[in-house]
């Protein structure tokens, strides 16, 4: 049977009420039965709304001159998950990023926590004519302009943000362990025309999803038509595939994705998708409605749940505050509908709740990664300049006391303290830091490696995207202070050469 639902909630997209045909069965939301609006494309043609359009700029034109804005037309409402009963009993957890509460709290927060790696494959769907094609540069692009935006890179768009310490990588190994690329194509012209966020399953997320519990999926093809730009799966919204389900994904309208993507302004900065992944990690609009009293209820438990983003009953439009509950609301952040020249950011709030929501609702979508990065060969110094100076003291006078759950490099005598008993060691570098021991060799970039490895490796993960540690030494020739991206004990980073530990 096929499962529809009620819509899952959907940013930057001109809501029309229809979705493209599925399996000849007739869409059932909340508010009834819908007639169902076919869109077909062949021969490189869009056929619909009873008309033929020869190219995309023209489908897109067709509802832009009819005043449609591309926003969500959306009603957040209905039920909202509190937790749920998995195979191994209650995750009480999940309570603390429930669809209508956020507890917040020092578990959720990313400072002294281990950086969240999640995997992702990018199916880009088109058309046998190529409509819906993405460079594969352009799909790069759009990653790391995502991470840019969850990690608030100084220097980027999305620097005035919350740094979230959750990354996304492209995917380098298929579900069964095989090495593979993260980006993916395929040439459908039914599956090009999304059903929409009315149906659980779509055809295509039956044939060619990676674990949807192990994997963020994003699709591409035409998000639904209509204008729409792209939707996501909520863990805590009832009318949402479950998580981990083969239905979980995100589904972005192609010509949002790349350097200079065919939609152009304002919405060519790739903030759809930070959007759309924002609520893939649990987070509501900021104008929701979906939890009552929005403007003068409990935060924690009304509107978004969270209580550092502005109280706002409505989306904006543009770059500009409309104060509709009194006070300012989050014109600038990234769970709006502004333009996305506008947006800059998550505040600390959103990134607890988002943490959560991995950590409780998506517990096998990521790998936690210490990402402290040390000088082996030159301890004290913790900036990584090759000198131990007074910065590098100010940096260890500043992590004085314990050292939290990813080390300090400050902990020279590794007791889990920066302490006296750190401080003769410290001075005993000081100066410029000696070349690499005997033995170890520079690499490209001037880092400290064995000789073996030097000489065997493929690729050092810095010079190329290789990153491999040879088989013929096994994981226990790895040091312990070897680098995260030559780390035995991580499977996924050493090319499959070690077991998984």
């Amino acid at each position: 049977m096929l499962h529809i639902l009620t819509p899952v909630l959907l940013a930057g997209s001109c809501q029309l009420g229809s979705v493209a045909t599925v399996d000849d069965a007739r869409t059932i939301g909340r508010m009834g039965p819908r007639p169902v609006d076919e869109r077909r494309y062949v021969d490189g043609k869009i056929h619909a709304e009873g008309k033929v359009f020869e190219t995309w700029d023209r489908y897109r034109w067709h509802f832009k001159h009819r005043g449609i804005e591309c926003s969500c037309g959306i009603i957040e409402r209905g039920g909202v998950r509190m937790a749920r009963f998995a195979e191994n009993g209650f995750n009480a957890d999940q309570l603390d990023c429930a669809g209508n509460f956020t507890s917040g709290g020092p578990a959720y927060d990313p400072e002294d926590a281990p950086l969240l790696v999640v995997d992702v494959v990018f199916h880009v769907i088109r058309t046998p004519e190529g409509l819906g094609h993405i460079d594969i540069a352009d799909v790069q692009f759009a990653m790391e302009r995502l991470n840019e935006d969850f990690r608030a890179i100084q220097g980027t768009l999305g620097q005035e943000g919350t740094d979230s310490r959750i990354e996304f990588r492209l995917a380098q190994f298929d579900p069964d362990g095989n090495p593979a690329f993260g980006i993916r194509y395929h040439d459908n012209a039914d599956w090009f025309a999304d059903p929409g966020f009315w149906v659980d399953v779509p055809a295509y997320t039956r044939e060619i999803a990676w674990d949807p519990s192990r994997y963020l999926n994003v699709y591409t093809n035409d998000a639904g038509g209509g204008g729409t730009l792209g939707y996501a799966s909520i863990p805590q919204y009832e009318d949402s595939p479950e998580p981990g389900s083969i239905g979980d994904r995100v589904v972005m309208s192609w010509d949002t994705i790349g350097a200079n993507p065919p939609i152009g302004a304002p919405y060519d900065l790739n903030r759809t998708l930070t959007h759309e992944v924002g609520h893939w990690c649990g987070l509501w609009h900021v104008f929701t409605n979906i939890n009552p009293g929005v403007c003068d209820a409990d935060c924690q438990t009304s509107g978004d749940t969270i209580c550092d983003t502005g109280r706002q009953t409505a989306p904006t439009r543009g770059c500009r505050d409309n104060f509709d509950c009194g006070t300012a609301n989050s014109f600038r952040n990234y769970m709006d509908y502004s333009d996305d020249d506008c947006v800059s950011g998550f505040t600390p709030g959103q990134v607890g709740r988002m943490r959560c929501t991995l950590m409780n609702w998506r517990p096998d979508v990521f790998d936690p990664v210490n990402d402290v990065i040390c000088n082996p060969s030159c301890p004290a110094d913790l900036d990584l300049d090759g000198i131990v100076d007074g910065t590098d003291f100010g940096l260890f006078v500043a992590e004085w006391g314990p050292v939290g759950a990813l080390g300090s490099c400050a902990d020279l005598n590794g007791d889990g303290r920066v302490d006296g008993g750190d401080v003769g060691d410290f001075f005993s570098g000081w100066g410029v830091c000696a070349t690499c021991p005997e033995g170890w060799s520079e690499d490209c970039v001037g880092q400290c490696f064995p000789d073996w490895l030097i000489e065997d490796w493929t690729g050092d993960g810095l010079c190329d995207d290789g990153a491999w540690v040879p088989a013929d030494h096994g994981c226990e020739e790895c040091p312990a202070f070897t680098p995260i991206y030559l780390d035995c004990t991580q499977l996924d980073l050493d090319g499959g050469d070690c077991p998984v530990p």
